[in-house]
């Protein structure tokens, strides 16, 4: 509702005029403060009487509900739609057809591109008043709004229908089809499906528009993890663009991007390293040049060239800063990446300002619940808990979790957040923290439980610490398992959980139980640290412990 002033200047005089015969207050828009006033002042039109332009009251309510905060009239959206459903025979009397055409076109073209309600309301309109021109509509509606259209349909249609609508694109050769199916699939994230389009479109491709489309290609097959192939399709797009448009034409320098990318990928560096080089030469007026110094930079990194990697980023950011605030769209990244670098240095106090300044771009560009906000939060509190600024790093850990509470990476920040309210003595606050962890894992796929054993590995420890040993074993018991699954028989972190249960099985008084669980961890270790190894001498010390306290002297004193 803090963007009302601006919703009520959607409302033109023959709205207003309308909104004030039925006893609703356009001014009221200045003082709306919950969803159920905005409820209310929406339905208003619905309940007069009068017929006069009630059509365009409708359309222009619908803009400024978005205006004002989409996600907040949902409920009232669909009333009106429904109310408006049992009102098509009075819209069909009063629209002619070329009315009724204007008034879809005008919904479409007037709501941002990419709004949840463009498609729900094109279909709605197409539905109600049966337009026999609504392929002409849907020709001359812009691309994105196209795309709206049919994704809605996407999700309504079962996948066989959905499958024959491809495959008769796929069939025919109407290119038009294929690319609004191509951007249609793509922003469902269906890239099996953009990948069958896109090799047809290729067919179909003409030497013009064929290195685009193979390029586009490349970039599906290398995130399917078909490297190969992308390869392939991406030097194809290369070869064909030299010859075409000459060997250094701004496009060229995109492909050869990718091409480096997934040579990166292959850690193959050193064949990677001169193709970033040259798309950067080429394109030093391209709007894509930050993200490929960026790549560049991170190469670099990756060889241990850490002076060099941050003088690219910190020209990426300079390149950044030129632009316009508009166009600055990658300024975030490389100011996160540069912050991580110096992070890895051990200068934090030179990495903080730069983690705060991607933040603040972050929430200029993308708004302040996208996930890369909490991305970068959770980083900006590591970095102040490296410091050991637990009091600022608090809130940061908090917000982070708040914005991606459906991020991969949550369980870690989780853990993180707990590991601090345990330092902090919050100990029931940890463990909490540690059982939501936990439960986020166990509901996503095995294949995805990553962090499932270090959340198990860091509740039983708090456990430990709280004296429980009996609740603490089966958490112990539960992580070794699980890192067994996902890391293997010979990690070195399953090494160190072996030899904490071992320390807990040895504290209950269980020395039987206890002594293979170390033996374990120390053949572990000594396999993949080797033999002097200062882990080792932990485990052998831990060991001959053990067999002291077991009375067998002799076996305890060479470890």
């Amino acid at each position: 509702y803090s963007r009302a002033p601006e919703a009520k200047q959607v409302f033109d005089g023959e709205c207003r005029a309308l909104l004030v015969s039925t006893g609703a207050d356009p001014e009221q828009l200045l003082v709306l403060d919950s969803k159920k006033s905005w409820r209310v002042f929406t339905e208003a039109p619905l309940k007069s009487r009068a017929a006069a332009r009630k059509d365009k009251c409708l359309v222009d309510i619908v803009r400024a509900s978005i205006v004002v905060d989409a996600s907040t009239v949902v409920d009232a959206l669909d009333r009106l739609i429904g109310k408006l459903r049992k009102t098509a025979v009075r819209f069909e009397n009063r629209l002619n057809i070329t009315g009724r055409r204007d008034l879809l076109f005008h919904i479409v073209v007037s709501l941002p591109d990419g709004s949840l309600f463009v498609c729900e309301l094109t279909l709605l309109f197409t539905e109600i008043l049966q337009l026999p021109d609504v392929s002409r509509v849907f020709r001359d509606m812009a691309k994105g709004a196209r795309v709206n259209v049919l994704a809605t349909l996407a999700r309504r249609r079962t996948a066989a229908e959905v499958a024959r609508t491809v495959k008769t694109a796929l069939d025919g050769k109407n290119q038009d089809e294929l690319e609004t199916l191509d951007e249609l699939f793509s922003r469902l994230r269906l890239p099996r499906v953009v990948c069958c389009l896109r090799r047809r479109l290729v067919e179909l491709a003409d030497e013009t528009t064929r290195p685009t489309r193979l390029n586009k290609l490349g970039e599906t097959l290398h995130a399917l993890g078909s490297c190969e192939e992308a390869k392939a399709h991406f030097l194809r797009a290369i070869d064909i663009a030299e010859r075409c448009s000459g060997p250094n034409h701004p496009s060229l320098a995109t492909r050869l991007n990718n091409l480096a990318l997934i040579l990166r990928d292959q850690r193959d560096l050193k064949a990677a390293k001169p193709l970033f080089e040259r798309a950067i030469a080429i394109g030093e007026k391209h709007p894509e040049l930050p993200i490929w110094l960026n790549n560049l930079a991170l190469l670099l990194q990756d060889e241990g060239n850490l002076s060099g990697a941050k003088r690219l980023f910190e020209r990426a950011i300079a390149v950044e800063e030129r632009a316009l605030p508009s166009e600055r769209k990658d300024l975030a990244q490389s100011l996160h990446n540069l912050a991580l670098l110096l992070q890895a240095e051990g200068d934090l106090p030179a990495a903080r300002p730069f983690f705060e300044r991607a933040i603040a771009a972050t929430e200029t560009t993308l708004g302040p619940n996208h996930p890369k906000l909490a991305v970068r939060l959770h980083n900006l509190g590591r970095l102040l808990l490296a410091e050991g600024d637990m009091t600022a790093a608090k809130p940061v850990f908090e917000r982070a979790i708040a914005i991606g509470e459906k991020h991969p990476e949550l369980p870690i920040w989780l853990n993180n957040l707990a590991l601090l309210l345990q330092d902090e003595g919050n100990l029931s606050g940890a463990k909490r923290l540690f059982e939501r962890a936990i439960a986020v894992e166990e509901r996503a796929l095995p294949s995805e439980r990553k962090d499932l054993a270090q959340s198990l590995h860091n509740l039983a420890l708090l456990l430990q610490a709280e004296g429980d040993l009996p609740a603490a074993r089966p958490f112990f018991e539960r992580a070794i398992a699980a890192t067994e699954t996902t890391l293997g028989p010979n990690h070195p972190k399953l090494a160190v959980r072996l030899h904490n249960l071992a320390r807990l099985l040895q504290d209950q008084g269980a020395l039987s139980a206890a002594k293979p669980l170390f033996e374990r961890a120390m053949a572990i270790h000594e396999k993949v640290l080797g033999p002097d190894h200062p882990e080792l001498a932990t485990d052998l010390n831990n060991l001959a412990l053990l067999l002291q306290a077991q009375g067998d002297l002799a076996a305890a004193k060479p470890l």
